[in-house]
């Protein structure tokens, strides 16, 4: 009983960790996609107003010679720009995981521990050790009794299960005084 009482704890831990997996990707990729979004319209803006000044005005000129080269350091700027959207959006990515990180911490240490009789310093004053002894007997009698209860449950459910109920209660009472 008790093991499949710790199978099932373990399949629900699992169960929520992989839930919390799922919400930390999907955060991540949320996360990049704005930053994709955002990236790109301020990436369209730059372009607009400096690539197009920087690259028409390198074109401009007649040798046949610079206009290779203008081209050239266009695309070598828009390169720079997108390993620079690149390493943004992996520290993006690692600000949000290293946040998730830290909430699961907290979490954990959050976490519901099974109710434990607090350790108190025994004193010399016999009344409050007197007490402890009490919380503690009165805590391990609940255990028992809760035990007990569940597997007397069990044991009467078993026994419903497999056998069908054919009592049946025919004995009839005839009174005294007509025998």
């Amino acid at each position: 009983m008790e093991e499949d009482k710790d199978a099932k704890a373990m399949a629900k831990y699992a169960i929520n960790k992989a839930k919390k997996e799922i919400k930390k990707a999907k955060k991540v990729i949320k996360a990049a996609k704005k930053m994709s979004k955002n990236s790109t319209k301020q990436a369209k803006k730059k372009r607009s107003k400096k690539g197009k000044e920087s690259c028409s005005s390198s074109s401009s000129s007649s040798d046949s010679d610079s206009t290779d080269i203008s081209s050239s350091s266009c695309s070598d700027s828009e390169e720079e720009r997108k390993s620079n959207k690149k390493k943004k959006a992996k520290q993006w990515v690692d600000k949000e995981s290293q946040s998730d990180r830290e909430e699961e911490t907290t979490q954990s240490e959050e976490k519901e521990v099974p109710y434990r009789i607090p350790e108190i310093k025994r004193c010399n004053d016999s009344r409050r050790s007197r007490r402890v002894r009490e919380d503690e007997r009165r805590h391990k009698k609940d255990i028992e009794r809760s035990k007990r209860h569940d597997d007397e449950r069990k044991s009467r459910r078993k026994s419903r299960d497999q056998k069908p109920n054919l009592k049946f209660d025919l004995q009839i009472k005839i009174p005294k005084n007509k025998m």
